[in-house]
């Protein structure tokens, strides 16, 4: 493939993807200087489930009674990944370790396609930002996209030589980037099954990784104690952040920021750490977690960051002076976190079988949600953050609706 050429799709433009004559050479790691922290500087402005409210007033209970609750039951094994559809929240995907993942309807658990192929658990599953498509990773080293209207196979991607660990979709385009044990990432372009680029420089799994806000590079994590930062037009390194000032394990997970050339890692260590992606330096770094870091993310209209660990602790940081704002709790190691896209509101998943919503300017727990029987793997949440859709090692997925 002619890398100066790149196929365009709907929506997706040549500008989403950077110019190479912009890339600098890679930076050694060193801490925040005066103009980066300018730079990153912003004015601060300003469901429940039928059972299991928390101490709730009369007011908060009544609220809780009219949502409404479903659930789908139709996987036989632990439910890995859920995912609900950008523009038809009715339309959620489930992928489970029986092999198979299905479409479905979440206001009222009712099948509507399986999507049946691949040989081993699938872990990963994510639709397209138009919605057209699904896509689904499997240990069985491929991925497959689906449509998403009726469940029909469209394309079956290979190439990695292990399984797929994580899947991520280009924010304005139908491209799929994957990242397999066998330490490469592979970028498709999901309508035809071209292979746009195979990524390669980490020596071990790519645990994490996501395209940048704007799309124009690509950032992976690896349990080789690295993140790369790359260029997804010619397949180079733009910036790679190892040793000295980074993690000292595993990279576990990474966030990139809607508006910001920001990334967020943690680590097995207990530590996260943000980097500049366009400095290539090292900006912040974030420890106190007693345990591995899960899950990071960004904020979108406050500057608040947010890191889980399986301690149980949920911290929420300023990245405009690097100071520790609250911190939350589980009772058992937390899975994944979710900032609400409109407000300073944050979701969380855990192993002691609930989910939390939390207003991450006061620290408050604004609701618990209970239902699930075992630990909550992962869950999403529609665009206008009323609907939570949740899966678990207890074999089913649950809807919430927050009123």
């Amino acid at each position: 493939m002619d890398t100066d050429e790149i196929p365009v799709e709907a929506g997706m433009e040549e500008a989403e993807f950077i110019n190479p004559d912009d890339i600098g050479e890679e930076r050694v790691e060193e801490p925040m200087d005066e103009a980066v922290h300018q730079d990153m500087e912003q004015e601060e402005g300003e469901s429940e489930g039928e059972q299991g409210v928390e101490e709730m007033n009369d007011e908060e209970l009544d609220a809780i009674a009219g949502n409404n609750f479903a659930s789908f039951n139709d996987h036989t094994d632990a439910i890995y990944a859920i995912a609900l559809n950008p523009q038809n929240e009715d339309l959620a995907v489930t992928a489970g370790g029986d092999d198979v993942a299905y479409l479905w309807q979440t206001t009222t658990g009712a099948q509507l396609a399986k999507l049946a192929g691949h040989a081993d658990s699938v872990v990963c599953c994510a639709f397209s930002q138009d919605g057209s498509f699904v896509a689904t990773g499997s240990y069985d080293a491929t991925v497959k996209i689906w449509r998403s209207d009726n469940g029909e196979l469209v394309q079956s991607l290979e190439g990695p030589s292990q399984e797929i660990e994580w899947l991520s979709w280009h924010p304005k385009g139908n491209v799929i980037l994957a990242g397999s044990g066998d330490g490469t990432v592979w970028m498709w372009l999901a309508s035809t099954g071209q292979c746009m680029q195979v990524f390669s420089g980490h020596t071990q799994r790519v645990t994490c990784g996501a395209f940048s806000g704007d799309g124009k590079l690509i950032c992976t994590g690896s349990e080789d104690s690295s993140a790369i930062v790359w260029n997804p037009k010619t397949g180079a390194q733009v910036h790679k952040f190892t040793g000295f000032n980074f993690h000292e394990g595993h990279v576990l997970c990474l966030a990139t920021s809607e508006d910001h050339p920001l990334m967020l890692t943690g680590g097995e260590d207990g530590a996260a750490k943000l980097a500049h992606l366009e400095h290539g330096k090292i900006v912040g770094s974030f420890a106190n977690h007693d345990s591995s870091v899960e899950s990071v993310g960004f904020c979108k209209h406050h500057p608040f960051l947010a890191t889980a660990g399986l301690d149980g602790k949920i911290n929420i940081w300023d990245y405009n002076t690097l100071s520790l704002r609250h911190t939350l709790s589980h009772e058992a190691g937390v899975i994944k976190l979710l900032w609400h896209l409109s407000e300073p509101l944050l979701y969380t998943c855990s192993m002691d079988k609930t989910l939390k919503l939390w207003d991450g300017r006061n620290a408050s727990c604004m609701k618990t949600f209970t239902g699930h029987s075992d630990n909550v793997l992962d869950f999403g949440i529609s665009r206008s953050g009323n609907m939570i859709a949740s899966c678990s090692d207890d074999h089913t997925a649950l809807v919430y609706f927050v009123e």
